[in-house]
């Protein structure tokens, strides 16, 4: 068996990286063993097959230590019912190719089944076969052979018989005397010639029937009759390689290419022929009539296995097809030969293939039509039921709409062409519902522009990637209406261009949410190169633009239209030459950023936009930051409608004057910065009530900050109080690391002078000493001290005040 040379081809067909060996007993999954008569090395591939925990089931790395799962067979999808793997080496498993039997096993919990698939040499087991049916015929002749000798044998002895009676007579003429007795043996003779004649009769008979049977057997081996369709559909492939004969007896015997698997399953010869089927055998041919070629594909594609088959169309140009609908088996890969295996409808209305099976797979066919086209059609159409499927590398022209995703999962639409659709009304590619959806590498255009390339209008999550759209009204359109949903968007490095809008968000009532556009091109639109719009209370959140090219575009590069829209953001863009500004933003919008980039003159341009670079005018914008872009050389301006507030954000922009002047807006009111922000603020008070008492020359803590890590500026005040009467000739005030003592370093520390000989107080009033700010920069919560400190005799003093910090950064 051919084997798959490439890794995407191994994909497609459900075929896993081949395996180095395959176990014939359980095994210990760690260190390097002898495994089918051969000795692992490390790294190399294992099917590990026949463990006795049949939840181990897989395939393998050898290791020196622990073995594990193969990177590409480690999930349940990797390892589905039907997936192949192919041996190379080994005394028993050597070039045969086995199956995976589960059915979406869930790793570590399912028993994983495998079985015997297919060997290299399938022609050769054929012949074997056949000549093994040939050699059964070849005895049937001999036993009508060794019949017509008996039959001779007897005729001979016969013969003899007569001889005898010949001689005896004579005898009697020559002896008188012995007269009566010669002619008692002539009768005796006589007797048993006649019996011999008899036998030789009866054996004639038997070489009569013989031929008869032989004859019989040739006239069956011409007229065959199928007990089942697919008995004569695995009939009409397997005659190619032997007589009809042969291929009857196998069929009905069991005997040919009957391959047993793990389980009580047992795949008879139709199953494998069925496996690979010729459209061509079915009649389907560019003579036909359209509606035999259809009947025909439908044949072949109805005729594969349960466990899946292709289906090949032949490079013969056009194949007319008629206007019933082709329904895709479960599991059925149809495969052309590109442009030159083209289905060509000649019904204005009908859709050429519907999908309601899984796990079906469309790769290199044309779809066209001889018929203008009209009504709500579509090539192929992925209905409820026809999810885990696949359509690549494909070519539709001529259509009102290509292809349609309805209710389904998991849908790959790849490596497609697509053109000329009806102008205004058609649609390259619609989904109206799903999930788990991707479109990579389509090439859409025509001729006039068609209403939409993508139309989404409900869809769980879909993955748009490297595509070219151009000439529609809406290269990608998602028209979201109430009670519907996008729920996740994603669009990478694609093109739309000469479009009427490159890309539109409609939320007429349903909701759009989480969608990101990265590195796309929005250029020459008739409008908008990019628009994000709401209506009858629909909501687009949570929008990114990251890296856009908006272009060229007849009014505005991006428009942001209403409300609505919250939560977006664009950063880096390239947005330049526009008709109208380069971002224009609605009235009320609110909660988003413009980052970087270049909103103007950009490469290869002789200026920027005819309007402003950012377009504010309508007013009501909160809650936004347009921080680092360049907004140099639009013709009306960089910026316009922004007025500052605590909540709008302008820095680091080009021009200067595209900024807030360089300044921080601050807060309007009577509230606190947040905790860790820039500007929180901390203190501690101790009033005169609480003022704690001194001991002369001794440092006593008043109270204490703990400063969370960061950088902050501390100061303080100490006020001391002494009693009436009291001398006091030092007072002294500090802010220290530690408690009860006074840190005397110059900045932290605060003494005022005193005379010779002290000042002696009369009680009346507090002294109050400002302790300088200083900055104390931190990496863990740590603990400041407001310390005071007096000399004094006679009476007593104490002391109160406040230690406060603010955070720099």
């Amino acid at each position: 068996m051919a084997r798959p040379a490439t890794a995407a081809v191994r994909l497609l067909t459900g075929e896993r990286e081949p395996v180095r060996l395959a176990t014939t007993a359980n095994i210990s999954l760690s260190g390097l063993q002898t495994i089918d008569g051969v000795l692992t090395e490390a790294g190399d591939r294992v099917l590990v097959k026949n463990q006795t925990n049949a939840t181990q089931n897989g395939i393998y790395t050898a290791s020196e230590g622990q073995w594990f799962r193969a990177a590409d067979a480690r999930t349940s999808r990797t390892m589905q019912k039907g997936t192949t793997v192919h041996t190379q080496a080994g005394s028993t498993n050597a070039a045969k190719v086995f199956s995976f039997q589960t059915d979406e096993p869930v790793i570590g919990i399912d028993a994983i089944a495998l079985g015997f698939y297919l060997s290299d040499n399938a022609l050769g087991d054929a012949q074997v076969a056949a000549t093994a049916a040939a050699g059964s015929a070849s005895a049937a002749a001999g036993s009508a052979t060794a019949a017509s000798t008996s039959a001779t044998n007897a005729a001979t002895s016969a013969t003899n018989a007569g001889n005898s009676a010949t001689a005896a007579s004579g005898s009697a003429s020559a002896a008188a005397t012995s007269a009566t007795n010669a002619g008692n043996a002539a009768t005796a003779a006589a007797g048993s010639a006649s019996s011999a004649a008899t036998s030789a009769t009866n054996a004639g008979n038997s070489a009569t029937a013989a031929a008869g049977s032989a004859s019989v057997a040739a006239a069956s081996a011409a007229t065959i009759t199928y007990a089942s369709q697919a008995e004569a559909e695995a009939g009409a492939i397997s005659n190619k390689i032997m007589s009809p004969l042969q291929t009857k007896q196998a069929i009905q015997n069991g005997a040919f290419f009957n391959r047993g698997v793990t389980g009580s399953l047992d795949v008879k010869m139709f199953d494998i022929l069925k496996e690979r089927i010729r459209v061509t055998d079915f009649s389907v041919d560019p003579g036909n009539t359209a509606a035999n070629n259809r009947l025909g594909i439908q044949r072949a594609i109805s005729g594969v296995s349960a466990n899946g088959g292709l289906v090949m169309l032949p490079a013969k140009g056009d194949l007319p097809v008629d206007g019933t609908t082709i329904n895709m088996a479960a599991g059925a890969m149809l495969e052309g030969q590109g442009d030159g295996s083209r289905l060509i409808v000649n019904n204005a209305t009908s859709n050429i293939i519907d999908v309601a099976a899984a796990w079906s797979t469309i790769r290199d066919v044309y779809f066209g039509s001889s018929v203008t086209r009209s009504g709500n059609s579509y090539a192929v159409r992925y209905l409820p039921g026809g999810g885990r499927a696949q359509l690549e590398g494909f070519h539709v022209e001529g259509f009102i709409n290509g292809i349609y995703v309805g209710n389904t999962v998991s849908v790959r639409i790849r490596h497609g062409r697509m053109l000329n659709f009806l102008a205004n009304t058609g649609v390259g590619i619609r989904f109206d519902a799903g999930l788990d959806m991707m479109i990579e590498d389509i090439m859409m255009d025509a001729s006039a522009q068609i209403f939409a390339g993508i139309y989404i209008t409900n869809v769980g999550d879909l993955r748009v990637v490297d595509c070219q759209m151009i000439h529609a009204g809406q290269g990608i359109y998602c028209e979201v209406g109430a009670g519907q949903e996008v729920d996740s968007l994603w669009v990478q490095n694609s093109l739309f261009d000469n479009c009427g809008r490159g890309a539109y968000l409609h939320a007429n009532g349903g909701k759009i949410q989480r969608s990101r556009f990265t590195d796309c091109w929005f250029s020459s639109a008739i409008t908008e190169g990019f628009r994000a719009e709401t209506a009858a209370s629909g909501t687009i959140d949570g929008l990114q633009i990251d890296s856009p090219h908006a272009l060229l575009s007849a009014a505005h590069g991006i428009y942001i239209m209403d409300s609505g829209v919250t939560n977006w953001r664009i950063t880096n863009p390239e947005v330049g030459q526009n008709g109208g500004a380069g971002v224009k933003v609605g009235a009320n919008v609110t909660t988003f950023s413009i980052e970087g980039g270049k909103i103007g003159k950009t490469g290869g341009f002789a200026s920027g936009n005819t309007g402003y670079g950012i377009d504010l005018s309508a007013g009501g914008q909160d809650f936004y930051q347009i921080l680092g872009v360049d907004l140099r050389t639009n013709t009306a301006g960089a910026i316009t409608g922004h007025s500052p507030g605590v909540n709008k954000k302008l820095k680091l922009n080009l021009p200067s004057s595209a900024n807030d002047n360089g300044q921080d807006v601050g807060t309007a009111t009577n509230d606190n910065a947040i905790v860790g922000n820039i500007g929180e603020y901390v203190e501690s008070i101790v009033t005169s009530g609480s003022a704690v008492a001194l001991t002369t020359a001794a440092g006593k803590t008043i109270t204490s900050l703990t400063l969370q890590p960061g950088d902050w500026d501390v100061d303080g005040t100490v006020a001391i109080f002494p009693a009436n009467t009291t001398n006091v000739t030092q007072l002294a005030g500090s802010i220290s690391g530690s408690t009860n003592n006074v840190d005397v370093t110059a900045g932290r520390y605060v003494e005022p002078p005193f005379p010779s000989g002290g000042f002696v107080y009369n009680g009346a009033k507090a002294v109050h000493l400002p302790v300088p700010t200083q900055r104390i920069s931190i990496n863990a919560a740590t603990t400041y001290y407001l310390v005071a400190l007096a000399t004094f005799t006679v009476a007593g003093a104490s002391a109160f005040g406040t230690i406060r910090a603010r955070r720099v950064r």
